[in-house]
């Protein structure tokens, strides 16, 4: 909390990075928290996991920041989409869903990506 009361008086965010599957929950869990208390954070969230949609859900009534991402980490495809068209599909459609869904709540999403084709 500490550091996203600095970043805050800085002026800037503190953005709460995602690792594999089995860092999820608590990630998100740990980010309800810290947004309740600090307005000026945000999370990363990865478009390739079947639960994102989910999750974005959850956070919704929190104004959230959410930075998307494709996702990078081996996951088992009973938890992630594995094919490069469906991970670009999910993607893509995930900040246009949320985007038009809410439509009455303040929103700040970020996407990150390497993929030139994507960006294009």
């Amino acid at each position: 909390m500490r550091l996203a009361e600095h970043a805050a008086a800085a002026g800037s965010y503190l953005w709460v990075d995602m690792e594999g599957s089995a860092c999820v929950e608590a990630t998100i869990s740990l980010y309800e928290r810290l947004r309740a208390v600090q307005p000026r954070s945000g999370i990363c969230l990865q478009a390739y996991l079947r639960r994102t949609a989910a999750d974005i859900e959850r956070l919704r009534p929190l104004a959230p920041a959410i930075r998307l991402v494709k996702g990078a980490y081996e996951e088992p495809e009973s938890i992630a989409y594995r094919s490069q068209r469906s991970i670009d599909a999910t993607f893509l459609g995930l900040p246009v869903r949320f985007l038009l869904d809410g439509r009455d709540r303040p929103i700040r999403l970020g996407l990150g990506t390497h993929d030139v084709i994507l960006i294009e």
